[in-house]
């Protein structure tokens, strides 16, 4: 409570979206991600294949081959999560979907699964970018770092 009292208004509070290993941007095996071509972030080595939503707000994307999956908070952040590269390439395989286009979420539901055993062997990897694209010239920082779970609190800071 005393946190959220005093909380800086570049302070962003999260519940982390799956369990897994954190990594940094910039270690992304996809130059789009690691330039932060989209926008800034981190990455999640999952251990899971379950995807949460960090946030409470709205879907405003669903890709079509359901690997990929963008909401925009209550409070206007567009967040981006990319599960695995090149992941576009299995066409859905591996992905069950839970959410729609346009629908409302609130932090911790349950987004889309992935079968991690199934789908590891056929893509270059596994590391999936958790990004805020709508930052313009900004960037991030955060002090977390190795293995995380899944819907634990978390806070980003904007530079």
């Amino acid at each position: 409570m005393f946190k959220k009292l005093f909380k800086k208004n570049n302070e962003i509070d999260f519940l982390m979206p799956i369990s897994g290993e954190i990594l940094s941007l910039d270690s992304a095996p996809d130059p789009v991600f690691s330039g932060k071509m989209m926008g800034d972030g981190f990455c999640i080595k999952p251990a899971s294949g379950k995807v949460y939503s960090p946030v409470s707000g709205k879907i405003a994307s669903v890709f079509p081959t359901k690997h990929c999956v963008g909401i925009v908070s209550d409070e206007g952040h567009e967040w981006l999560i990319h599960f695995g590269m090149d992941t576009v390439k299995l066409n859905g395989e591996g992905f069950n979907l839970l959410i729609e286009q346009d629908q409302s979420i609130k932090a911790g539901d349950l987004l889309f699964e992935v079968d991690l055993e199934g789908i590891a062997p056929k893509i270059p990897s596994t590391i999936t970018p958790v990004i805020l694209t709508n930052l313009g010239d900004k960037s991030i920082s955060f002090s977390f770092t190795g293995n995380v779970m899944n819907n634990d609190k978390y806070t980003i800071e904007i530079k």
